[in-house]
C-alpha cells in the first residue's frame, strides 16, 4: 500500500488527509496467470464544514485497476454529495 496526502490545503479543505494512493495485491499462487493486481485511487475536492468543523469527505474518488504493464484496464468514478 502507498499512503499520500493530496496536493494542497485549500479554503475547502484546510488540513492534510493521508489518503492510500495505490494497493498491490498478490494472489499467492505463482505461474497460474497473472499474479499481481495493481490499483490506484484518485481523491478530488475534498470538503470541510468549517461551521460544524468536521471533514465531509471527497466529493470524487476515482480508482483504477491496471495490467502487469502498469497500463489501466478498468476505471471507476464515484460521485458524492459531500456539501451539505
Amino acid at each position: 500500500m502507498k499512503w499520500i496526502t493530496p496536493a494542497r490545503n485549500t479554503y475547502a479543505q484546510p488540513h492534510n488527509r493521508w489518503v492510500m494512493a495505490k494497493v498491490t495485491i498478490n494472489d499467492g499462487h505463482p505461474g497460474d496467470g497473472v499474479d499481481t493486481q495493481v490499483s490506484t485511487y484518485q481523491y478530488l475536492d475534498g470538503f470541510y464544514n468549517r461551521l460544524e468543523r468536521d471533514f465531509y469527505g471527497f466529493k470524487t474518488v476515482v480508482s483504477e485497476v491496471r495490467d502487469t504493464q502498469e497500463k489501466v484496464y478498468r476505471t471507476v468514478t464515484q460521485t458524492f454529495f459531500n456539501n451539505s
